[in-house]
């Protein structure tokens, strides 16, 4: 009779396999989309000269929307950069959220505003507008300041679009340094549209901590010195070069960046623009104006730009990034909530059979299962039932594809844009992906746990974000902690010893202190729930061996004294010994007894003495003991069930097949 952790072992073996496979065989293919879209791209924009764009008539007006809420640390640094970008038609709108320390008095006093009077509509609904403040300066005529009332980012953000006239809006984060030529480069994809319209587009998102920043500009790239940050580049740099470039090219995208995009101000508008009920306003805009356009049968498409185009200030502290991660988590859950009837549905093509698929399986789905694997991984482990040369197998599969990921994406790094120029900074980047899979994965995916949980308890908040700020940022590498690199290292090398030490044992065998394997059979209706174990040469003489059996005597299929004598040259028993470890149920054993006549019970040794200590337990209870010495010199002692003798003698003979063995010893008896 099947139990049900025989099942329960089943489900979970096959269960991970397959979502193994189909993991594996999904970022191979984005790898294989990325690099085809990547080197396309090159070669398209090598000869590209962007400054035509600035003095072309057919060039767009942007307006560049920076919601503010207390970040006086960074505005200032901020809003220089954005007015040295290099575009002509252009605004930059900075909404000050209604922030309660000094952001509004530090704007009034660097670029000199006063309050005018300004025309504009609510065609969105936003928190009521306090005042609208400009520049007494020529020099900052680009610059309009709004002052609200508190009510989110993407309140914000919906007062800037209400304001605005130009026909593109690009909303940028105040902790953000945009690139000179960004603008240039992103409204690119707008002037080259033909029948199919262009509604938003996307670039690379950059880690600036621990670079050298002066006057609102990178002025030297540094990979981060601290652990985090440093792993974050790592994160970002595979998931915008591999994941989002690919699903550009599917045109699949969900997500622009809420630090950098630029969108159709008018089809923002008439989707009904950023949505307030969620902390994921980003990646909801991009799913909402697809959904739009689809049902409206018109051609669009969402453009990503594998440049660099923006630098961003990355938590350096595990505090502020579960908050940043946990509303990561919580905005992904309420966006696919909220357009759940995308799911599968042909209507909206590929956004709702690739796209929208993709998030809710790799995005969301697959954070939760494996933190449940791990739950049932551990419930396994400490009742006895991993199967722990699969495990080993597995999770060295997952670890050194997971590596070979973002070693590819650094070399898409490498080969396309080159921003860290230095060979070691490119080295630690690469030991970094040895390690991220250790360290930082798992808090990764535990604070997207908690972010599912606080969902379900309505926890709906930002959360504080607590910066350093650009102007007061380290120049150069800051020291990182002494026990990352060699505890990564000794992880790594016991992994891998662990893995290449189980890696002949895909049948289920354990060695050494595990726990004793139960070996499988039909017999008398009855399973025992294990794997098979290794087998005993094959008996010579059944009849002899079965006059032997009854009187209870040893039988050995080669010179007893030589085998020893061998085992003993073999340095058998010099080895430790270890305490035998053996498989106990009484009510199994009792049913066993009261069944079937002959038994053989399993356990493993590395010395015979241990073995035969074991088998003289079972005797009194009345079970067919065999000793077995395999080919890696340790002794096993198995056990089945059968009602004659001659079923468990042929039943040796078959598992002989299935396992090359040196010698064996075989002791006989017969239950009472």
């Amino acid at each position: 009779m099947t139990t049900f952790w025989e099942i329960l072992h089943g489900v979970v073996n096959n269960a991970l396999f397959g979502v193994t496979v189909i993991i594996f065989t999904t970022y191979l293919t984005l790898m294989v989309y990325s690099a085809i879209s990547l080197r396309k791209y090159l070669r398209k924009n090598s000869y590209v000269d962007y400054n035509s764009i600035i003095t072309s008539p057919l060039a767009p007006s942007v307006s560049v929307i920076v919601p503010a809420y207390n970040e006086s640390v960074t505005i200032i640094d901020n809003i220089r950069t954005l007015l040295s970008l290099y575009y002509n038609n252009l605004e930059i709108v900075v909404v000050n959220d209604g922030s309660s320390d000094d952001t509004m008095e530090k704007i009034i006093g660097a670029y000199e505003l006063e309050k005018v009077n300004y025309f504009f509509d609510y065609r969105l609904p936003c928190e009521r507008i306090r005042g609208v403040y400009k520049s007494r300066s020529r020099s900052f005529k680009k610059l309009v300041v709004i002052d609200k009332r508190n009510g989110g980012k993407a309140d914000a953000l919906n007062a800037g679009l209400n304001v605005v006239k130009n026909d593109l809006v690009v909303s940028v984060d105040a902790d953000s340094i945009v690139e000179q030529d960004a603008l240039l480069k992103l409204v690119k994809p707008f002037l080259e549209e033909t029948e199919t319209r262009v509604i938003a587009a996307g670039g690379v998102i950059r880690i600036a901590n621990s670079c050298e920043i002066s006057g609102g500009r990178i002025r030297k790239v540094h990979l981060p010195g601290k652990w985090l940050p440093r792993a974050q580049v790592m994160e970002y740099t595979r998931s915008f070069l591999i994941g989002r470039i690919a699903w550009s090219e599917l045109n699949g995208l969900l997500l622009i960046s809420g630090a950098l995009g630029i969108f159709n101000r008018e089809i923002v508008i008439r989707a009904g623009g950023y949505s307030t009920q969620t902390v994921g306003e980003d990646m909801e805009l991009v799913v909402r104006i697809r959904r739009y356009m689809a049902e409206r049968n018109e051609q669009y498409k969402v453009v990503y730009i594998p440049d660099p185009l923006c630098w961003t200030e990355v938590p350096a502290d595990l505090k502020n990034l579960g908050r940043q991660r946990s509303r990561w988590a919580r905005g992904t859950l309420e966006t696919l909530w909220t357009h759940r009837r995308l799911f599968f549905n042909p209507k909206y093509g590929k956004l709702g059979l690739l796209g929208y698929p993709y998030w809710f399986f790799f995005e969301w789905l697959a954070p939760l299962l494996e933190f449940v694997g791990i739950v049932v991984f551990i419930v396994l482990a400490i009742i006895g039932r991993l199967n722990v040369p699969f495990f080993l197998l597995l999770l060295g599969f997952v670890y050194f594809f997971s590596v070979s990921v973002s070693i590819w994406s650094v070399l898409f790094e490498e080969i396309s844009f080159h921003k860290y120029e230095k060979r070691r900074d490119v080295l630690k980047l690469m030991l970094t992906a040895f390690l991220e899979p250790l360290f930082y994965h798992p808090v990764a995916m535990l604070m997207n746990v908690k972010g599912n949980i606080d969902k379900i308890f309505r926890k709906s908040t930002w959360g504080r974000q607590e910066r350093a700020g650009f102007s007061h940022k380290k120049v150069g590498y800051q020291k990182q902690r002494r026990w990352i690199v060699p505890a990564g290292v000794i992880s790594l090398a016991a992994a891998l010893a662990v893995f290449f030490f189980f890696r002949k044992d895909l049948s289920g065998e354990m060695k050494g202190n595990d726990a004793p394997a139960v070996v499988h059979t039909e017999y008398a209706g009855i399973t025992d729930g294990g794997r098979s174990a290794t087998v005993a040469e094959e008996a010579k003489g059944a009849e002899a061996t079965v006059a032997e059996e009854a009187t209870g005597t040893v039988t050995t299929s080669e010179d007893p004294g030589a085998d020893r004598e061998e085992e003993s040259a073999a340095g058998r028993d010099a080895r430790m010994d270890l305490d035998a470890q053996v498989m106990q149920d009484d009510q199994d054993m009792q049913d066993v007894k009261t069944t079937a006549s002959y038994h053989i019970i399993v356990g493993s040794f590395r010395n015979r003495a241990n073995a035969n200590r074991m088998a003289e337990s079972f005797r009194e209870k009345g079970y067919v003991v065999m000793i077995l010495v395999t080919e890696n010199q340790f002794h096993r002692v198995a056990v089945a069930s059968f009602f004659t003798l001659s079923e468990a003698l042929n039943y040796s003979g078959e598992m002989k097949q299935d396992a090359d063995l040196e010698h064996s010893w075989i002791l006989h008896w017969q239950a009472e």
